[in-house]
């Protein structure tokens, strides 16, 4: 029997380039069509790069979806059935459900909003707030980046232990590909990056904590030569990052690219001599994996997922101890066998997740919840 399933890809479109929950929902679709060719797939809101016979774009978009999501986020009325596809089953690919009549599964990316609530804009802070433990509540189940976020959503929400299923997220296969040094040469080019350098990946905003790294690199200015190359569209806050940077005198040694396509993430990443990853908080940290596929030694602060998508693989510290990752740079700069144990070590650890295993698990979290409501309905 074939079941029809409306994916959430709203946020395809209103996510900074290059973010988390668009990689999240591109990388999710691209896998699940690669997988499935027997289901019908329903893509709500956005359009997503990917074509097959098994799946149809439902657009949502302007002036008209602006009202309705207007009207949910006031009043949770009416139901998305009556302007969306009507499928078996809907997957909310990003924290928030709109009122429906059918059974849904939901993506919670993290509770960064719970554990960190000064590093999320009020309005957002006070929707999530709002709306996220109603969504927790209807959702037949309930996807986790990671055991890190399944812990809070149990810990801050009571979330039933078996309604929730972690599912893993991936490096895009294109970061296990060793590059020409030519090609990483044109890309370093395009960008204006001389010489050796230190790379971050993230949107600019205070939970990504920029702001530690910047620090650490002052205290380091006499010591090593190497720029900073940020990528990452600006996000909240940013003007903070840029006085910081004019306070510090780093003006001349940080490199800030915008967003960048992913096509020439790659280079960037392999021609690092290291990865920092400062982030206060993550729910899963897809940037580390990328980092560790195209065998660039890791450092990253040790808060939440991290430590478990990391492994072994990299080095960590307090995301609030400038000095300790002043410490951890200086240490991989000096030790030439610990940079080579790491890249090695991180290859490792990124061939342990892959976006087919995580179209696989969606794919059984979809089917267990059809099951549970199958066996809703036998009890009536």
């Amino acid at each position: 029997m074939a079941y029809t399933f409306a994916i959430d890809t709203r946020w395809v479109e209103s996510s900074v380039p290059g973010a988390g929950t668009k990689t999240y929902i591109d990388s999710l679709v691209k896998a699940l069509l690669d997988l499935d060719r027997h289901n019908r797939y329903h893509l709500w809101g956005g359009k997503v790069p990917v074509n097959a016979p098994n799946m149809h774009v439902d657009s949502f978009g302007g002036t008209y979806r602006r009202a309705w999501q207007l009207v949910w986020k006031t009043i949770g009325w009416p139901t998305v059935d009556l302007i969306g596809p009507r499928p078996d089953l809907w997957h909310f690919t990003n924290y928030v459900a709109p009122p429906t009549a059918k059974p849904f599964v939901v993506t919670i990316h993290d509770l960064g909003f719970v554990h960190h609530p000064e590093f999320t804009e009020p309005k957002n802070l006070e929707f999530l707030r709002k709306w996220v433990p109603d969504t927790l509540d209807r959702a037949r189940l309930v996807i986790a980046v990671s055991e890190a976020t399944k812990e809070a959503l149990i810990e801050e929400y009571k979330v039933p232990l078996d309604k929730i299923e972690v599912v893993h997220e991936a490096a895009d296969d294109i970061f296990s590909r060793e590059l020409p040094e030519d090609d990483v040469g044109r890309v370093k080019e395009k960008y204006g990056i001389e010489g050796d350098y230190f790379l971050a990946v993230g949107t600019l905003e205070p939970r990504k904590n920029l702001k530690t790294l910047l620090m650490a690199l002052a205290g380091l200015r006499k010591e090593v030569q190497e720029q900073l190359v940020v990528v990452g569209g600006q996000g909240w806050l940013f003007d903070e990052t840029q006085e910081l940077l004019a306070k510090l005198g780093l003006e001349s040694r940080v490199i800030f690219t915008d967003y960048v396509p992913k096509a020439e993430l790659p280079a960037l990443y392999q021609g690092a001599q290291c990865f920092v990853f400062p982030s206060h908080y993550e729910g899963f940290g897809i940037p580390v994996l990328e980092a560790m596929a195209s065998g660039t030694p890791v450092i990253s602060s040790n808060t939440s997922s991290l430590p478990e998508i990391g492994g072994g693989a990299a080095l960590y510290f307090d995301p609030n101890d400038s000095k300790g990752l002043k410490h951890a740079l200086t240490r991989l700069l000096q030790d030439e066998n610990l940079r080579t144990r790491l890249a090695e070590a991180g290859r490792r650890q990124a061939a342990k997740f892959s976006w087919a295993k995580t179209a696989q698990h969606t794919l059984g979290v979809y089917e267990r919840a059809l099951q549970i409501e199958r066996r809703k309905h036998a009890r009536r």
